[in-house]
């Protein structure tokens, strides 16, 4: 199985330092922007405040979006979820579908390796990428913090960063389960879910009717507004998210066990 992991993690490795490279740097141009436009943040802030669901839907109504740490949530924050959720989407839907989309799940299966080992080493091979990607990102967005001389207070940088791994590799293990049953078009479905979490955290924020989806999208427990002001996740949300990744990593398990694929 390690190598497996090997093997994948010299094949990613290109995609990895595209995708790490250009999150940093995007990561880096939000954090070098803030003091350019500090004053002007601010007035955004006012203006952003008294919009009724424009507030609600981005939680503008308890962040201060013209102070660093509101500033850091929103932006910062957007920045390394959504990029880093649709890194994590394509890694987990092609580590596996590109077996079978290129006809080498044949051969890869013929080899003294169990499926089961296969697929571990594959996820395990998913993990390792996002968690390197995170910590990457998180030593370029303090040095750039300490360039610009603004910091984070620990707890909620540490928590927010969390979350957004979290994110990731929720997201990354249900594209992954997925890929199994959709094994051509598992990128796009894989990118599209990712849109689709990220409209049903902005839907439930908008409408309190709908805020049973939070239930389901792995952006509900990554909310910098809540995060920064309530220094903790939302452990409820958190944790259906990881049962609702379990369970489709299992039913992926179960349909590459049990059926014929090539």
């Amino acid at each position: 199985m390690l190598t497996i992991v090997r093997r994948e993690l010299k094949n990613q490795l290109g995609s990895w330092l595209v995708w790490t490279g250009s999150i940093s740097v995007l990561l880096a141009v939000c954090i070098f922007v803030y003091p350019q436009m500090q004053e002007e943040a601010r007035g955004l802030g006012d203006a952003f405040s008294s919009m009724g669901a424009f507030t609600k839907a981005f939680g503008m109504d308890s962040l201060d979006f013209g102070s660093w740490p509101g500033f850091y949530a929103l932006e910062c924050g957007n920045v390394l979820g959504i990029g880093g959720a649709f890194y994590a989407a394509l890694c987990g839907s092609q580590i596996l579908s590109r077996e079978t989309k290129g006809h080498t799940a044949e051969f890869l299966f013929s080899q003294p390796v169990t499926r089961t080992q296969v697929y571990l080493g594959k996820l395990l091979a998913v993990i390792l990428e996002i968690v390197a990607l995170n910590l990457v990102a998180a030593a370029v967005s303090l040095l750039c913090q300490q360039m610009i001389q603004e910091t984070m207070p620990a707890r909620a940088f540490w928590l927010l960063h969390t979350a957004l791994t979290l994110v990731m590799l929720e997201t990354a293990v249900i594209c992954l389960g997925l890929s199994v049953f959709l094994p051509a078009g598992a990128p796009g479905a894989g990118l599209g879910l990712v849109c689709l979490f990220y409209i049903l955290n902005v839907i439930s924020n908008i409408v309190d009717a709908t805020r049973f989806l939070k239930w389901v999208t792995p952006f509900a427990y990554s909310d910098g507004a809540a995060i920064i002001s309530d220094l903790r996740l939302d452990l409820p949300c958190l944790m259906a998210g990881m049962l609702l990744a379990l369970t489709v990593l299992v039913c992926g398990w179960h349909r590459l066990e049990t059926e014929d694929i090539r």
